[in-house]
């Protein structure tokens, strides 16, 4: 939904101010203008944002790892396309 927690809240103000509710269907959940709901929404914004931050900081260190071993970086090269031949 949003990079950050203050994107979170911000979103969830912008639909606020025109009268939106926002759904969330895997948890049942509506959040909408009340206390509970900002709250609601700053602890997944808060959660999202340390994941996000989490994942970074792995892939750092596993690429860092793997380059002290000299194994090659990045995507695999891909395969030679076969051409197609269009006819009758």
């Amino acid at each position: 939904m949003a990079r950050s927690t203050l994107q979170v809240l911000e979103i969830l103000e912008c639909c606020m101010h025109r009268g939106l509710s926002v759904h969330i269907a895997k948890q049942q959940m509506v959040l909408d203008d009340s206390l509970p709901s900002r709250i609601t929404a700053t602890v997944l914004g808060l959660a999202a944002e340390i994941e996000r931050e989490l994942i970074s900081l792995r892939t750092t260190e596993a690429l860092a790892k793997r380059k002290t071993a000299g194994k090659p970086l990045g995507r695999p090269p891909g395969k030679r396309g076969r051409e197609t031949q269009i006819g009758c």
